[in-house]
């Protein structure tokens, strides 16, 4: 299966989405998509064997889409210009989780390239459609620009029958090794540094309290600032 469609060329990136021209399917591949979903499609198949290719011209590539509840231990393969495939073991999420990142690539010579992605295992018993991952759209970067991915809002919703919906988790990061997992990470700010700013004052404003108190008990006990009284001479005896 193979569809057309658009890829940007306005960004620092080239963006390729799961039913541009680039992109060409063998086995069953279903679409699917929300609105959350860039162009509002996903591409998703629950066989395994079956694989997809994705023609491009860069120095690496990037892969996103969505999983959920029933994604976990779901298995893919990534091999470019027929070099040894790097296996991914997917995460899950409780509620769908969109836009992340499954995997990207090391960098490679600038050129024409090849990606091939195959299903090597997906979940069974959870229903139509279910139990696997869906691709969303590929990044495609040159020398010295940096992989981000499109701004597309997410909300929660509920699930539809042709795609997945609810988080607005965006992955941060990229892996290329064997058996990774890309886990559902949430930003929490930290205070850490407001933290450390106070304590360093307090030791401060300590040690200056104990250097004022120390300063006076020094003038206190000075020999030099001390008056002492001196007795009356003895009045002369009369000699009788």
């Amino acid at each position: 299966m193979s569809s057309s469609g658009s890829s940007s060329s306005s960004s620092p990136f080239t963006l390729i989405n799961d039913q541009d021209s680039q992109v060409t399917y063998s086995g069953t591949w279903p679409v699917g998509g929300t609105s959350h979903e860039y162009d509002g499609t996903v591409t998703s198949s629950v066989n395994v064997g079956d694989s997809f290719t994705v023609s491009f011209s860069g120095t690496s590539i990037a892969v996103f889409g969505t999983f959920d509840s029933g994604s976990a231990g779901v298995q893919t393969s990534y091999a470019i210009d027929g070099a040894s495939p790097t296996t991914v073991t997917s995460t899950s999420s409780p509620n769908d989780s969109y836009q992340r990142l499954f995997w990207q690539s090391n960098a490679i010579s600038s050129g024409s390239h090849k990606l091939i992605v195959t299903m090597l295992k997906v979940n069974t018993g959870l229903g139509a459609g279910e139990g696997t991952i869906w691709f969303d759209y590929f990044n495609v970067t040159d020398t010295g620009v940096a992989v981000s991915s499109p701004s597309v809002s997410a909300s929660a919703s509920s699930k539809s029958s042709t795609g997945k919906g609810t988080s607005t988790a965006k992955s941060a990061g990229a892996s290329s090794t064997s058996n990774v997992n890309i886990p559902v990470a949430t930003k929490k700010s930290s205070h850490t540094g407001v933290i450390a700013g106070v304590v360093i004052a307090l030791i401060v404003v300590m040690a200056f309290v104990g250097f004022i108190l120390r300063y006076r008990r020094r003038q206190r006990y000075n020999p030099s600032t001390l008056t002492r009284e001196i007795p009356p001479s003895p009045k002369p005896r009369k000699k009788y």
